[in-house]
C-alpha cells in the first residue's frame, strides 16, 4: 500500500497553490448567520453575501464558474430549542436566476411557509470554474 503525505501542493511553477478548475472538489462553500446583520462564519470562494429581505440572500463568487449550470447544495436551521426543520431553495424569482458569478437563495422555517431568516445557512457548489 502506498501513502502520500504533503503539506502543500504547488502549481507547476512552484509559485502558488494548484488551481481547482476542472476537478470535482467543491468550488465554493459558505456557512453564515442569516438573522439580524448577516455575516459569514467561514467561506471559500465567496466574495460577498447580500441580504435582499427576509430569508432572501444572494451569494457572489470570488472566482466565476464557466457556466450557470453548477450544482448548489444547501441546508439551514435555527439554534437548538427552536424550529426543528428548515427549507432552503434556489430563489425561483425569474430576476434572480443563477449566473456564472452569483446565485440567490430563499430560506423558510417551515413554520410560516414564507421566507424567514435562519440562524444557520450552509451552502456549497460543484461545477467547473472559468
Amino acid at each position: 500500500m502506498s501513502e502520500i503525505r504533503v503539506t502543500t501542493i504547488s502549481d507547476t511553477a512552484g509559485t502558488g497553490p494548484v488551481t481547482l478548475t476542472k476537478q470535482q472538489a467543491a468550488k465554493s462553500w459558505l456557512n453564515f448567520n442569516g438573522t439580524g446583520t448577516i455575516a459569514a462564519r467561514d467561506s471559500f470562494n465567496v466574495a460577498s453575501l447580500v441580504d435582499s429581505g427576509s430569508g432572501n440572500y444572494s451569494v457572489n463568487f470570488s472566482n466565476s464558474f464557466s457556466n450557470a449550470n453548477y450544482s448548489v447544495t444547501q441546508a439551514g436551521g435555527y439554534q437548538s430549542g427552536s424550529a426543528a426543520f428548515s427549507i432552503v431553495t434556489y430563489n425561483h424569482n425569474t430576476s434572480a436566476l443563477p449566473t456564472t458569478s452569483q446565485y440567490s437563495l430563499l430560506t423558510d422555517s417551515g413554520l410560516s411557509w414564507g421566507p424567514s431568516d435562519l440562524d444557520y445557512v450552509l451552502t456549497n457548489t460543484h461545477g467547473d470554474l472559468a
